[in-house]
């Protein structure tokens, strides 16, 4: 849906970027994302008492931010976005 609309998608993780960042590519390879649409994952690292993926969702201007965790849709609700809980799979 989000690749039809010509939306401009992102990926943002509370973990840490490695040395060897891969993991742009295998998201965009495995859900299909052309380059046109997809950004480079955002690393927003994990600080405790803080959720730092606020500072990313207002930067970026996200609009829609699907999350997997009740401190995801907490900020997207901090930033007046709509949020979409997704559960993870592992």
């Amino acid at each position: 849906m989000h690749v039809r609309r010509g939306d401009s998608i992102y990926f943002v993780t509370g973990r840490s970027q490695t040395k060897t960042e891969t993991v742009s590519k295998t998201l965009a390879d495995n859900f299909h994302i052309p380059a046109a649409n997809m950004n480079p994952v955002i690393f927003a690292g994990d600080k405790p008492e803080q959720n730092t993926k606020v500072q990313w969702l207002q930067e970026k201007n996200m609009r829609i931010f699907y999350g997997d965790s009740d401190n995801d849709i907490t900020a997207a609700r901090d930033c007046g976005i709509r949020g979409y809980s997704h559960p993870a799979r592992g």
